[in-house]
């Protein structure tokens, strides 16, 4: 019986695990397939508190991870495959490895999966041109040309963050018109060209392997450093699809949570997917679980 689990490895799990650890426990961290989660594919972040030159995801995601380890948390790669509450309070964890195991407190730290532009290559090309993040990565192409991928009008708020950072902004929209809403907010974009109904099918790269452009069906290629994808997210729970969420899919508070389980970082935050913003949600998270008594002793 483990006292504490967290499952993810991102920001959200690593802050929970030092929290609970620096309080005189051993939390278990389950790491899961991506150890660091998602910013270790960023090649730099320049909307980190504390580093005004950036820092690199791989770094950022090595600093959170040692904080933890050195504070007594303790990590195991296995990636939790379900979750099924314990009665009376806690979860059963199946894990990859075949083996399960049982906790009183888990924290769910999962984060999210952008969905991604559908292109072929587009792994590879993550961190080199494409990029999911207009606020963590918008300010390393600062007064260049750049593209915009997005399904309609949910793209826009993208469009006109990057407006304000980069030189023009050339959306993509898949979808074949506007609403007369979206599209006079649209017009007010003076640095975004919208050409409506495009159909991207492949990637152009340069010499190094970095992006370059974008091919429409057409055949023409726009030229281009830089791809953003804003075409929403989807949170990381499918291993506990019983578990309560919103209309947007994202994990309830601890309220509607069955007792002793708990949600941190983007899983939970339909708003807001930064860094900081995640390492804070698990220190909350953390603090919920160190202040909750399980309802039954603990088994050894």
């Amino acid at each position: 019986m483990e006292d504490f689990a967290i499952i993810g490895s991102g920001p959200a799990g690593l802050a929970a695990a030092q929290f609970i650890a620096r309080a005189g426990h051993a939390p278990l961290l389950l790491e899961g397939p991506v150890p660091g989660g998602q910013i270790v594919s960023l090649p730099r972040l320049d909307n980190v508190p504390g580093f005004p030159d950036g820092i690199e995801g791989w770094d950022l995601a090595d600093r959170y991870r040692r904080g933890a380890e050195l504070a007594g948390a303790r990590f195991s790669p296995a990636t939790v495959l379900s979750l099924a509450p314990r009665s009376p309070s806690g979860a059963v964890l199946s894990l990859s490895d075949g083996t399960s195991l049982e906790a009183a407190r888990v924290i769910i730290a999962t984060g999210i999966r952008s969905r991604p532009a559908g292109l072929p290559g587009e792994e590879a090309l993550v961190g080199r041109g494409v990029s999911y993040c207009v606020p963590c990565d918008a300010p390393l192409y600062r007064g260049r040309d750049v593209l915009l991928l997005g399904d309609g009008p949910s793209a826009l708020g993208a469009a006109a963050q990057l407006s304000r950072i980069v030189r023009r902004v050339t959306f993509l929209c898949l979808a074949p018109s506007l609403p007369d809403a979206a599209r006079l907010r649209a017009e007010k974009l003076d640095n975004v060209t919208i050409l409506l109904d495009a159909k991207p099918v492949a990637f152009e790269t340069d010499a190094d392997g970095a992006l370059s452009g974008v091919r429409l069906s057409g055949g023409a290629v726009l030229p281009a450093p830089a791809l953003f994808v804003s075409r929403g997210a989807t949170p990381a729970t499918s291993f506990a699809p019983d578990l309560a969420r919103d209309a947007r899919g994202y994990l309830a508070d601890a309220a509607a949570l069955p007792p002793g389980v708990f949600a941190a970082g983007d899983v939970a935050t339909p708003f807001l997917h930064q860094v900081a913003v995640a390492a804070a949600s698990g220190i909350r998270a953390a603090r919920a679980a160190l202040r909750f008594v399980p309802t039954a002793p603990l088994s050894p």
